[in-house]
């Protein structure tokens, strides 16, 4: 196995801080991963979606997509596959993402660090819902083949509890 594959990166969440509204690009921070966690797990509910469809209907796709996923009832974490740099954008301008979860970002240094600034233009990312903030934990894993293939990983530990995690890749 190359090195390439051995590199396991932990990467940041971000949440959205209402001081820098209007300001997109500052407003999403790194969530403080000593956050307090009061909440009893009783079920964690996950729904996994394919964005990037075709590049004819992209935008109608996307804001759809959007619509979409808000909707869904008591979900906790949305693990979305082939997200682009557009659809990125459009999820961390939406107020209700802003205001209920926090993302992934599939470009940000940690990725880029361990992905050796890949050139693929779609990648994997997590929304997870803000009560977990404290209690989760992301890292992408690049895989040894010739096609620039990776994976995400997404834990949430919570104190005196088991271990959850979920891939997707």
């Amino acid at each position: 196995m190359s090195e390439r594959g051995k590199q396991r990166r932990s990467v940041d969440l971000y949440e959205w801080n209402s001081q820098h509204r209007g300001e997109t690009s500052v407003g999403w921070q790194p969530v403080n991963r000593n956050s307090p966690f009061i909440e009893v797990v009783r079920s964690i509910r996950l729904v996994t979606w394919n964005v990037w469809f075709d590049e004819l209907y992209q935008e109608l796709r996307y804001k759809s997509i959007l619509q979409e996923l808000k909707s869904l009832p008591f979900v906790d974490i949305i693990s979305l596959q082939e997200v682009t740099k557009s659809f990125l954008s459009i999820l961390r301008a939406d107020e209700d993402i802003q205001s209920t979860w926090i993302v992934t970002d599939p470009w940000d240094a940690g990725h880029q660090r361990a992905l050796h600034d890949s050139d693929i233009w779609y990648r994997n990312m997590f929304l997870v819902r803000k009560k977990w903030g404290g209690c989760a934990r992301a890292s992408v894993n690049p895989l040894p083949t010739v096609m620039g293939r990776f994976i995400v990983t997404l834990e949430i530990s919570v104190p005196d509890e088991s271990v959850v995690s979920w891939s997707n890749g």
